[in-house]
Parts: structure tokens; C-alpha cells; sequence
């Protein structure tokens, strides 16, 4: 993988994922669980200093109404466990601070109110120019539809760099895939757990690719269907009736990044490095990022980090709401101009 130019950390996909550390979520001030406050900082600090010319950005989940009102079940088992409700809650709570804290360090973020982390990244990856180098970073396996030659995942629990090459292999969970698209079509067939999108009846992903490279695509498979074949399997059954393809098409639309509803206008937040107010952050919830964090501040202005970074978040906003591969046109003929302090797209 070559040196990536941009990092994009799926925010809460990390933060949540502090709340179940045990030696993390014993943590809190004043009642307040710290559990993210601290793993969330720590992990991007980490990921950051392994890439130290890349520029971050954080990516932040809104709610995306369309998906609930498509599939009301979507995400419901979030919300069945009174001790998930709570872990949830708890972290939710946190979420301000965590903002707040990044702002105060000077890195990029991305909020909507209606958009999901993961359809943000899917609109910058599909519109970046093949030149620009993007590293995601989520442990949510709904990323590996994005991977293309200039744009790989590392999970970030498992340190694994995933990349066209790996999910090419044994080696990658459930695979091999031959392509990213091949994958998303299997998990569209086989569901979501975490997400608690049904799939069809016993088809897993390892199925789904099996029955992809013996027919060449569901599409043909359908349309042997509807020529009057007939099929023994009862798999290939399901896949080929009437419900099995509804069920599909739907999952399609649910998890397939390029048929997520988006604002027409996303912004990149970011402000100039505030180090008296990150410390007041830090002290405030007792965290041991103080030091290194104004470390990374004078370090990140001596190297001329915070210009480039700036660059970036201008590039990135003019990615997203160009979209020339979404809906193609004349690019933007204005060039990104440098600007005497970091801050860009602030509503």
C-alpha cells in the first residue's frame, strides 16, 4: 500500500468499541462513563502517528431516517437490551466532549445530521481522484465495498490492512471475494447481524460466492429463472422467487453506499488549534492525553501540518458535493486556495 495522503476514521465505530474495554469502561468523572473519551483519542493518536504525513479526519454518524423508514427492523436489536440501551446511552453522552476535543486539537470532521459515517466515506472514495490515497479506518466490514486501488481499510482492533489483494485470499474472513462487489452482493444475499438486516434463509457469504461463480451474477441466475429453468436447490430456489429477490433488491438499497440518500451540500469542520482549551478538556475528564496532545499541536504547526490539513478538508468538500462520478459535470475550475488559518465549512 502506498503512503495514504488521507485518513478516515469511522468515530464512532471506534468510540463505541472503547465501551466494552474492560479496564476503560470502569472509567468516569463525576458519573460520567470516560470510556470513549479516552479510547477514541488514544486509538487516532496511534493510527496517526503509524501514517504522520496522511491528514485525519473524523467521520461522525447521523441518523439516516431513510433506512428505518425502508426497513423499520434496521438496527432494532440495538435497542432490545436494556445493558446495550445503556452502553449506548453512556457513550452517546460523551459524544459532545469527543467532538469538542478533536476541534480543540485542529483535525478535520465531518458531521451530518441525516448521513451515516459509512455513506460520507462511500461518497468521497467513489469521487476521489485516482491519485489520492485513502487509508479508512472502522472495524465495520460494510468499508470493504469501497476498496479500490487507491483506497484500502485497516481495522484498527486487529491492526489488519485490508485491501483488494487481501479479500482476494483465504486469508480474509469468509473468503475469498474477487472483488468488493462480489462481496457486497454476497452480503446483500446473506444479511447483516449487526445491523440486523435478514438475509435469505441458510445463505451465508461463502454460499453466496459459490452461487455467484457458478451462475456469473444474479441477474443471470433470474433470468434462467424466468426462461423456465428449474433448480434442486433449495438455496437457488429461494434466491430466484419472488420474495428472495425483494429481499435482496431491499438489502441492496440498505447496505450499497451508492444508493444512500445524501445532503446535496456536506462541510468539513475544523477550527485552529486551541491548546489552553484542549488542556481544560483533558483536565476536565481526567485524561492522560494532556501533554502528548499539546505535543502534537506544536509539532503539527512546526511541520505545517495544519496548512496541508486545510488543503485536504478543502479538497475533501469539493469531492463531496462535486460527486463528478455520482452526477457527473464540470469540475469546480476554482482553485484550493491556502488560507491564513485552519478553519473551513464552520455553520
Amino acid at each position: 500500500m502506498q503512503s495514504p495522503d488521507i485518513l478516515l476514521f469511522d468515530a464512532n465505530s471506534i468510540g463505541y468499541a472503547a465501551m466494552f474495554v474492560p479496564d476503560l469502561a470502569k472509567m468516569n468523572v463525576d458519573g460520567l462513563c470516560t470510556a470513549a473519551l479516552h479510547g477514541l483519542p488514544a486509538s487516532v493518536f496511534r493510527i496517526m502517528r503509524l501514517f504522520p504525513e496522511a491528514t485525519p479526519v473524523l467521520l461522525w454518524d447521523g441518523n439516516a431516517q431513510w433506512r428505518s423508514e425502508l426497513y423499520p427492523d434496521y438496527k432494532a436489536n440495538r435497542l432490545a437490551d436494556p445493558a446495550t440501551v445503556q452502553i449506548k446511552e453512556a457513550y452517546k453522552a460523551q459524544g459532545k466532549h469527543l467532538r469538542q476535543l478533536f476541534l480543540r486539537l485542529g483535525l478535520p470532521q465531518i458531521a451530518e445530521p441525516s448521513t451515516e459515517a459509512d455513506d460520507v466515506a462511500g461518497l468521497i472514495t467513489r469521487n476521489a481522484p485516482a491519485d489520492l490515497q485513502i487509508l479508512m479506518v472502522s472495524t465495520d466490514s460494510d468499508y470493504v465495498q469501497a476498496l479500490a486501488p487507491n483506497i484500502s481499510l485497516l481495522n484498527p482492533r486487529t491492526d489488519t490492512l485490508i485491501d483488494l489483494t487481501h479479500i482476494a485470499t483465504p486469508d480474509f474472513k469468509d473468503g475469498p471475494f474477487s472483488s468488493p462487489e462480489q462481496y457486497l452482493i454476497a452480503k446483500c444475499l446473506a444479511g447483516d447481524t449487526s445491523d440486523f438486516i435478514c438475509g435469505l434463509d441458510n445463505i451465508g457469504l461463502k454460499t453466496g460466492v459459490k452461487i455467484l461463480e457458478q451462475h456469473g451474477s444474479l441477474e443471470a441466475l433470474w433470468q434462467k429463472a424466468d426462461n423456465g429453468a428449474t433448480f434442486k436447490s433449495k438455496r437457488i430456489q429461494t434466491i430466484v422467487s419472488t420474495q428472495g429477490r425483494e429481499i435482496y433488491l431491499r438489502n441492496r438499497k440498505l447496505m450499497d453506499w451508492r444508493q444512500a440518500i445524501v445532503p446535496d451540500d456536506i462541510k468539513v469542520y475544523g477550527a485552529a488549534a486551541d491548546p489552553q482549551a484542549f488542556v481544560d478538556i483533558t483536565r476536565q475528564f481526567k485524561l492522560p492525553s494532556g501533554s502528548l496532545g499539546l505535543n502534537f499541536i506544536e509539532r503539527s504547526h512546526a511541520l505545517g501540518r495544519y496548512e496541508r490539513w486545510h488543503q485536504h478538508g478543502r479538497l475533501l468538500r469539493q469531492i463531496m458535493n462535486e460527486r463528478i462520478v455520482d452526477r457527473p459535470r464540470e469540475p469546480c475550475a476554482q482553485p484550493i486556495k491556502p488560507a491564513s488559518r485552519f478553519a473551513f465549512g464552520v455553520r
